[in-house]
């Protein structure tokens, strides 16, 4: 054993050579306090690099320890559970907008989290706990149930669902920083994988038999999504006295951003198929589409069915408001604005593979001389 190694064990020195008092060490780049309390192993991190800065925040961290073991002072920090239920879901979940039977998508993404983690103090937390529960996540499967077919099929669990998840989750730790229960957010570098973007696209051929078994108000309304790329709760949400100008060609949509704020875009009917459309259903019924969207995913699924063509939802409609864009010669930014992602890097990554092909068939006249040109073979005829 080096003279150092025994050193440093001794002495217990951080990287520096700076002597550490008992029950501190370090693990790049943060110095770390631990002590065993009731039994229970506890490690804290003090969110220090520096080795002053660690000592004084050290000092802290042990006082509000030994005060809690002696009874002086006792903070209790919530379980995962108990944190989602009492503070994070009334204080934030409620604001957001609740799917149309009334639930909210946090409470479908929080279920497995709480099942599998829930029992946990959130200074449990680290982020190989929370990167453990994710792979482990990838890797399991649930069982769909066609109740027409009366079969059963298992499916393994999306990356986009496990993304989702974890957002969701980090988002709860974020606001647990916040309310001092946390130093840090574990859950905030957990690995995200490449989810695979659903490229489904109805081709004109089966739009033709779409309409061809559609009642004419809905035939309207697809031929409205295939032109403005609007989100189906969007497209519900219009009041043709409020939100439609004709003549000026715009409709007001009110769009959801991150977190719980929201925005009220224009978005221009540059399609002069679209302003007939409206125009149609407007001199029609006098409304546009309130259905409820049970309503519209039933009649596409029934549709499908009865034309012969591959499954098909309200998404697809916008995908298809976006490729067919982007192959007229759209731009990308436009497109972006237009369908209102929250970055042109959102679309980028939904239509990448146009892009790619794009790229490949514009720069095919290219030469960029990477080989020099060949010389010409010269012939030679005898001369008699």
């Amino acid at each position: 054993m080096s003279p150092f190694l025994f050193m440093a064990r001794q002495k217990n020195l951080g990287p520096n050579n700076e002597v550490m008092p008992p029950n501190m060490f370090y693990r790049a780049p943060f110095y770390y306090v631990r002590r065993k309390i009731n039994g229970r192993l506890r490690k804290k991190s003090t969110g220090k690099r520096d080795f002053k800065s660690a000592l004084r925040r050290y000092h802290e961290i042990m006082k509000r320890w030994n005060d809690g073991a002696s009874g002086w002072e006792k903070q209790d920090i919530p379980t995962l559970a108990q944190y989602w239920t009492n503070s994070y879901r009334p204080a934030y979940t409620v604001r957001k907008t609740p799917r149309p039977n009334g639930t909210f998508q946090d409470d479908q993404l929080i279920r497995v989290v709480l099942k599998d983690l829930g029992h946990l103090q959130l200074d449990d937390f680290t982020k190989t706990v929370c990167q453990r529960w994710a792979n482990r996540r990838r890797g399991m499967t649930y069982t769909f149930i066609n109740v027409k077919k009366k079969t059963k099929v298992v499916k393994q669990i999306s990356e986009g669902t496990v993304t989702r998840e974890v957002n969701l989750i980090s988002a709860v730790f974020t606001q647990a920083r916040e309310d001092g229960y946390v130093q840090r957010n574990p859950w905030r570098t957990v690995e995200r994988e490449q989810d695979n973007v659903k490229k489904r696209v109805l081709t004109p051929e089966e739009q033709t038999k779409l309409e061809a078994v559609m009642e004419p108000r809905y035939v309207r309304w697809m031929q409205f999504m295939l032109g403005t790329g609007l989100r189906e709760a969007e497209a519900r949400g219009i009041n043709p006295e409020l939100d439609l100008n004709l003549e000026e060609r715009w409709v007001r949509v009110t769009r959801k951003t991150r977190g719980l704020r929201k925005k009220i875009q224009q978005v221009p009917l540059f399609d002069q198929d679209v302003i007939e459309v409206l125009q149609e259903q407007l001199d029609a019924e006098h409304r546009l589409w309130p259905q409820n969207a049970s309503m519209f995913r039933y009649v596409l699924n029934k549709g499908a069915l009865d034309a012969g063509i591959p499954h098909l939802s309200p998404h697809t409609l916008r995908h298809t408001f976006g490729t067919r864009y982007l192959q007229a010669g759209g731009d990308i930014y436009r497109l972006s604005l237009l369908m209102g992602h929250a970055s042109v890097k959102v679309t980028e990554k939904v239509y990448a593979h146009l892009l790619k092909e794009d790229l490949l068939e514009a720069s095919k006249h290219i030469r960029l001389g990477v080989r020099p040109a060949k010389p010409a073979k010269v012939l030679a005829f005898e001369v008699k």
